[in-house]
């Protein structure tokens, strides 16, 4: 299912597509027809058996790995599926940067490392609790893992350990790389954020959100830190740790985050069912799209590698990918206007209760050509 159309308050006897495929026609014994504009921003909603708590795209694009309660990891190409990694609950997956290998970490407070066929080819021990998050630097030669024992750990690439990073005073929820290696960005449930150099050294502690910061990441233009916490709020940071402008939209725990790859936008995912978009400016960062597809708890959602799709995964045991199709530049007044009277035009005609002065509102709106639809 990817969406439930409410409104007859009778049983519905016939529905139809417009040859277009973007108008949904529905009659219904409450003696009324229905013009729905149907969502073409949807790709496809990919099925699981359990909740699915984290979703990414390999570093191509044609590899998505989606990890789910049912202590099953799926790879799918071409939104099929495609290989499947059974183990213990994984709560975090990380692509190296050549794709050849995927890392994940769970509940056995261990750090595994796979081939994209399915087979082991290294467990990392250490970690004295769960491993909450796993992350590739960018030349991928280091691997850096969040637990639940307060602690970082880096490794090389085969599995050497390198060393520990201690400093939060409570479980970390989340880590990853600037786009140089230079940095690790780490977020924790003391309600901080730490930046450490990559030799261990903490650099910085950033402080200000009231609750437990549950993601965290830097954009790929190195410039901009991006926090998600329990406090309903993504607060935006300047590398060297000067808080930018706080995010406030969400009605729930902002469980994940997730850059464009031009570092333009920034997604986020929330226990209250929604993925927001934002358009990321400094302090002129505003909210300008919300996807409210899932039918429960958003866990993770993740950009792909071109930045044309969006990949969001939760408690409904979906994986639902939209295009993204918008151009933050062009969204202003010109085009929200159209794109309302876009959506409203049929209604403006055919409702019956529309007063007649009313049904002209779009009548001089014309095509806004900045973003499709």
């Amino acid at each position: 299912m990817i969406k439930t159309l409410n409104g007859h308050h009778e049983v519905v006897r016939a529905v139809s597509f417009s040859p277009d495929a973007h108008m949904v026609a529905s009659a219904g014994e409450d003696k009324t027809v229905r013009l729905w504009a149907t969502d073409s921003n949807i790709r496809k909603v990919l099925p699981h058996k359990g909740w699915v708590r984290k979703v990414i795209f390999s570093p191509d694009g044609q590899t998505i790995a989606s990890a789910s309660d049912d202590s099953v990891t799926t790879l799918w190409k071409d939104s099929n599926m495609h290989k499947f990694i059974r183990g213990k609950l994984i709560r975090s997956l990380s692509f190296s940067p050549d794709g050849r290998t995927l890392a994940s970490g769970g509940e056995d407070k261990t750090v595994k490392l796979w081939n994209l066929d399915s087979t082991l080819r290294k467990t990392l021990s250490g970690h004295k609790a769960w491993v909450y998050d796993v992350s590739f630097n960018p030349d991928g030669k280091i691997i850096a893992s969040a637990s639940g024992d307060t602690t970082l750990r880096l490794w090389e690439s085969d599995g050497t350990p390198i060393r520990t990073l201690m400093g939060h005073k409570d479980a970390v929820n989340s880590v990853g790389f600037s786009p140089d290696g230079n940095t690790v960005v780490s977020a924790s449930d003391d309600k901080t954020v730490k930046l450490w150099n990559i030799g261990g050294t903490l650099l910085k502690t950033l402080m200000g959100h009231n609750d437990m910061v549950l993601a965290v990441s830097i954009s790929p233009d190195g410039k901009t830190i991006a926090s998600a916490s329990s406090d309903t709020t993504v607060k935006l940071w300047n590398i060297d740790g000067t808080l930018l402008k706080t995010l406030k939209g969400h009605r729930a725990s902002v469980r994940s985050i997730s850059f464009s790859p031009d570092s333009s936008m920034l997604v986020s995912a929330s226990e209250d069912k929604t993925v927001k978009f934002w358009n990321i400016d400094g302090r002129n960062s505003n909210l300008f799209y919300t996807f409210k597809e899932h039918d429960n708890k958003v866990r993770s959602v993740s950009f792909s590698p071109d930045g044309k799709t969006i990949a969001s995964a939760g408690d409904d045991k979906t994986v639902i990918l939209q295009y993204v199709n918008f151009n933050t530049s062009n969204l202003n007044r010109e085009h929200l206007l159209w794109r309302a009277c876009d959506l409203l035009k049929d209604y403006l005609k055919s409702n019956p209760n529309i007063n007649r002065e009313d049904r002209s509102l779009c009548d001089n709106v014309n095509k806004f050509e900045g973003v499709p639809k």
